[in-house]
């Protein structure tokens, strides 16, 4: 993903996804319950419980996950917006430079 670069997951992420809900560093089951308003083990399905270095992405309909992608965050940096979720049709990000070294995501 390139810095400064426009990130449209509504185009880029096929299936029948309604919205798009982020998880940063050190997230569990809970927050993901919280989140997504349903159940998901999160925490065997990465090692986001214990990673500085990943946020995940989850794509998700009605009560269920279609699919989910863990993001290293030194190619884009979500944790910023860790705990929301994104209709598809408002999913567009950009991605900028940071002082950290991991380009920061913001919503556009």
């Amino acid at each position: 993903m390139p810095v400064n670069g426009l990130v449209d997951l509504q185009s880029e992420v096929s299936g029948n996804w309604e919205r798009v809900c982020i998880f940063g560093p050190y997230s569990g089951n809970s927050m993901a319950a919280e989140v997504l308003g349903f159940e998901y083990d999160l925490e065997s399905k990465s090692a986001i419980l214990i990673s500085d270095s990943i946020s995940i992405l989850v794509f998700a309909e009605l009560d269920r996950t279609v699919s989910f992608y863990e993001m290293p965050r030194s190619d884009a940096d979500f944790s910023g917006l860790s705990g929301q979720c994104f209709p598809r049709s408002d999913s567009k990000f950009r991605i900028y430079p940071s002082q950290s070294g991991w380009p920061e995501v913001k919503k556009v």
